[in-house]
Formats: C-alpha cells, sequence, structure tokens
C-alpha cells in the first residue's frame, strides 16, 4: 500500500492555493513530484503542533503513520515518497538554494507580512477577511488580532524594518531573483523544477493575487517580467485545474492580449475599487500615527469624565 499524504495548511483565497505562501511552496512541490495528496478541509492551526508552525504534512502508511510541521522537515520527509527536492543539483547548487531560501523567507516574505498586517487598510478590508475562514466570527475576530499582535512585535525587532528600509530590501531579494532566474530559463536551475522554484512562486502569487489597497510590493514585482512568466509558466502546468478565479478571470477578458499575470493583476484592482471605499491613501507609518493620535484622544476625553464624575462625589461628601 502506498503512503497517504494529506497537507494541513491555511486555506485557499483570492484563486491562489494557500493565503501562507509556505503552503502554497509545499502544495507546488507536492506537484512537482506528481505525488497523490489530499488538502485537510477547513484551516489549520498552527497550535496543532508543538512547534506552532505551517504546514503540516501526515504521511500514513502501513509501517508509521507520520505528523511533519514546519516547511524545511516536510520537504525532508518527501523523501520516504522517492522525491528529492535537491535532485540532481551539485552541492553548490544546494547552498545557493539554501542561500535563497532564507532571502525568500526572512526578507521578502517580512515585507509582505508589513503589507498585509501593518497597513490598517489591508489587514481591515483583506486579510482578516480570509484569515481563520473555518471559525465562528468572533473566534476568527480574535485569532487574527492575535496573529497580527504576534507579527508586529516580531516585526519590530527587525532592524532593517524599523530603519525604514522596508521596499528598499524588497526591491534587492526581487533584483536578485529576476538576475539568478535570467530571461531564458524556464526554472531557476534548467527545465526541472525544485525547491526553489516552488518557494519563489509560492512568495510571488501570494503578492500578485492579494487585492490589498495598499500594493506597492505588487507594483515592485510587475517589474519583472521574467518573474510573471515563470509564475506564469508554473500556474499553467502544475495549476490548470486548482486556481479557478483566476480562470474565471481570463473567461471573462478573451479580447484582452495581455498576459494572464497582467489580467490577475487588473481584476484584483478593480475589485478593490469596487469594495474598498475611494479614501486617500496613506502610509502605514502615517495611519499607525493617526491611530497613537485617536487612542489619545479617547484616553485623555475618558480621564476627564471620570475626574468629572469623581470631582461631583468629592464635593457632595464635603457639603455634608
Amino acid at each position: 500500500m502506498s503512503a497517504q499524504i494529506i497537507l494541513y495548511q491555511d486555506s485557499g483565497a483570492w484563486g491562489i492555493p494557500s493565503t501562507c505562501p509556505k503552503c502554497t511552496a509545499l502544495q507546488t512541490l507536492l506537484r512537482f513530484a506528481d505525488v497523490t495528496y489530499a488538502v485537510s478541509p477547513g484551516d489549520a492551526s498552527p497550535s496543532m503542533t508543538e512547534q506552532n508552525e505551517l504546514p503540516v504534512l501526515r504521511v500514513a502508511s502501513d509501517k508509521e503513520d507520520v505528523v511533519v510541521p514546519g516547511l524545511e522537515s516536510c520537504v525532508e520527509a518527501l523523501s520516504s515518497v522517492g522525491y528529492d527536492a535537491y535532485g540532481g543539483l551539485t552541492p553548490a547548487q544546494i547552498a545557493e538554494t539554501k542561500a535563497f531560501s532564507c532571502l525568500i523567507l526572512d526578507r521578502l516574505d517580512l515585507v509582505r507580512q508589513y503589507e498585509w498586517y501593518l497597513a490598517d487598510n489591508n489587514f481591515n478590508r483583506c486579510t482578516s477577511k480570509v484569515r481563520y475562514q473555518s471559525a465562528s466570527l468572533p473566534v476568527r475576530y480574535v485569532l487574527t488580532r492575535l496573529e497580527r499582535h504576534e507579527i508586529r512585535k516580531r516585526l519590530n525587532v527587525t532592524p532593517w524594518i524599523q530603519r525604514g528600509q522596508i521596499y528598499q530590501v524588497a526591491k534587492e531579494c526581487l533584483e536578485v531573483l529576476s538576475t539568478r532566474l535570467g530571461e531564458r530559463r524556464k526554472y531557476f536551475y534548467g527545465d526541472t523544477p525544485r525547491l526553489l522554484d516552488a518557494l519563489v512562486f509560492g512568495e510571488i502569487v501570494a503578492q500578485l493575487y492579494a487585492p490589498v489597497p495598499h500594493g506597492r510590493l505588487r507594483q515592485m514585482i510587475l517589474e519583472y517580467p521574467n518573474l510573471l512568466k515563470f509564475v506564469e509558466n508554473i500556474r499553467q502546468t502544475y495549476f490548470s485545474n486548482g486556481m479557478d478565479e483566476m480562470q474565471h478571470f481570463e473567461r471573462n477578458d478573451q479580447s484582452n492580449q495581455t498576459s494572464p499575470i497582467r489580467t490577475a493583476y487588473e481584476a484584483a484592482v478593480q475589485r478593490t475599487k469596487q469594495v474598498f471605499s475611494s479614501k486617500k491613501e496613506t502610509s502605514p507609518i502615517e495611519e499607525a500615527r493617526k491611530a497613537r493620535n485617536r487612542n489619545f484622544i479617547i484616553a485623555a476625553a475618558t480621564s476627564f469624565l471620570i475626574f468629572l464624575l469623581l470631582g461631583n462625589d468629592v464635593e457632595v461628601q464635603v457639603s455634608e
């Protein structure tokens, strides 16, 4: 009996397999491996494992039933079904893949988190709408706010974010990836997709398809045609039946001769304009400043009212 593989991940939205780039990367890798797998229905919670990390892969066979948390461990677990994510690469290329993985997960993904969670408009009108979809409304509200709080704490101790170098770092990451991919390569290492291809696809596809009001990172990605072509090639080859929303966009815009990625972006922008109010856009820093001022005014007014109430009580006691 062959092993049964079950993937636990954040649910998909906006036409992408998952709102978690790591989860999308693992699902992409499973499709590269051409193995049969199932995605657990509903949202998985990082707290389902001691490591508090998604994705989670369960590999069940007659001999053993293994539950593996975290992308790196999941990649190693795929060797049990005969797939090597580094297959055919030289030691130097494996080292390069690991270096690029750090660049994507520790740099580029933090910029995504900054846009999705720290910008109030993005979080309230986009991110919070698709997180923990299977939970009830009160639970969903609490979980999304707790998640935002944890991400804020992590980003607040990241030096280059505190120095205001968010988009400078993002541009450097995109430049390096675009240069390494080149103009003629189908994948990063020849004609066979591997781990790095899955990681880049998972990260960039999330940025392209998320209809956030403040989408500066998305605008930056659109400046790299070879990365767009790379993403579209994987989408058509491995997700031709699994990204229905994007196919819907294409069917409704057959007269448009631009690339499906551009079509997807324009559709997301148009949907954003229809759903979101046309307020003047402000930066996340400006939004945070306004929030602090608003909270200060509320606290001051509350303190003043309490003072008046307590003051009246004192006067009554003295008069007696």
